[in-house]
């Protein structure tokens, strides 16, 4: 089985003048059609005003989600020490 998850993605003000992107999962399908017609139907895509004027924010995205999970890749559970240095690596 397949699940998709349409996700509304934007950016927001980081405080300093830098853009942070968001993504927020709106729903979820069993099949790509269905997540396609979704985001057809409800996608708004729209620009920031100042000082995003280049940057669009609005986009639904459409996600295959996982359906089963591997233990072994959970570290947290293993007590492993890892930093966000190595999160990055494995990217």
């Amino acid at each position: 089985m397949r699940i998709f998850g349409v996700f509304h993605k934007y950016d927001t003000d980081g405080g300093f003048g830098d853009a942070i992107s968001q993504k927020d999962l709106i729903s979820i399908f069993d099949s790509l059609e269905k997540a396609e017609e979704f985001k057809k139907k409800y996608e708004d895509p729209h620009v920031f005003d100042s000082p995003y004027a280049d940057l669009e924010c609005g986009e639904l995205v459409i996600e295959e989600l996982p359906t089963t999970y591997d233990e072994s890749t959970f570290w947290w559970i293993r007590g492993d020490a890892r930093d966000e240095e190595d999160l990055e690596d494995e990217d």
